[in-house]
């Protein structure tokens, strides 16, 4: 039989030691939740957003575009210029989507790819018909893997005349800047938002 030693009574007065609760920082909780809702975020997009593309432009703060995120997007503008030099509305209106938004630098508004596709039979046969469109990118900005948000300049020439309200920015040439949404949709890059306002004629 073992028996059990005693343990020496405290005595009354002695001193007690406390452990002191181990409490977060601010600056603790303040990392902890940006870990968190980076996760969020993350979890949120089907594929990982994409750093912005100025073009040939880079910043310290903004994080160079693979090449092959921005290809696709260099394709629908060739495919743009193509369809306007051989003067193919359907074929122009093939880049945007079936309830693609078109704003023109008049102001006016276009719902739907047939709406933007018969306006271009009119442009071609008759104002633009001749004339040539260059296409250049100014910048790109991936909003998240299949939707990003594209600057363009237009630079237009060899056109027949301005319909009213238009006007050359300098003898023989007619440039725009654009504005394109674009979503990639059933494996298939398309514009689903355009929008043009024309640069001011040079002084």
């Amino acid at each position: 039989m073992v028996t059990p030693t005693a343990s020496a009574p405290r005595s009354i007065g002695a001193p007690i030691r406390s452990v002191p609760a181990r409490i977060p920082t601010p600056a603790v909780v303040r990392v902890r939740g940006l870990a968190l809702l980076l996760a969020v975020l993350a979890a949120a997009c089907d594929e990982a957003p994409t750093a912005v593309s100025s073009g040939d432009e880079t910043s310290p703060s903004t994080a160079v575009v693979a090449s092959g995120q921005t290809a696709n997007i260099e394709a629908l503008v060739l495919a743009g210029e193509a369809a306007w030099a051989a003067k193919d509305p359907a074929a122009y209106a093939a880049l945007f989507a079936d309830d693609a938004e078109f704003i023109s630098p008049l102001g006016t508004y276009l719902h739907g790819r047939e709406a933007i596709r018969a306006q271009h039979v009119l442009l071609y046969n008759g104002p633009f018909l001749g004339s040539t469109l260059d296409i250049q990118i100014g910048r790109v900005a991936f909003l998240t893997g299949t939707i990003a948000v594209v600057d363009l300049n237009y630079t237009l020439t060899d056109y027949q005349f301005l319909v009213p309200g238009l006007y050359e920015t300098e003898p023989g040439i007619f440039r725009l800047l654009v504005r394109w949404v674009v979503e990639k949709r059933g494996g298939t890059w398309l514009v689903v938002a355009h929008q043009m306002t024309q640069v001011a004629p040079t002084p």
